[in-house]
């Protein structure tokens, strides 16, 4: 440990430093209490997506691709739309 006086003002200031963690690690640390090793934390992580869609991988003819991929929706609800009305018409 490293002990450091700072002259702010006249008044002296009591710095501890700790070998091997920046200034702005150790703030960080005072702030927040605890050592910053990450964990479990309330609103932390990816939100969950939908329970009803599944991801799934096709393989295409590229003219089929292209078109795809001019078109103004996504590929995944042009693909969607088209096989929900392929199944429709098949009823």
């Amino acid at each position: 440990m490293i002990v450091c006086l700072q002259l702010i003002n006249t008044s002296v200031t009591i710095i501890y430093k700790q070998e091997g963690i920046s200034p702005k690690k150790q703030n960080m640390e005072k702030q927040n209490g605890n050592k910053m090793k990450g964990g479990k934390r309330k609103g932390a992580g990816r939100p969950l997506g939908t329970k009803n869609r599944k991801k799934i991988s096709a393989t295409l003819p590229m003219e089929l691709v292209e078109w795809l991929r001019k078109q103004d929706l996504s590929q995944a609800k042009v693909i969607e739309k088209a096989l929900n009305a392929w199944r429709k018409s098949r009823r």
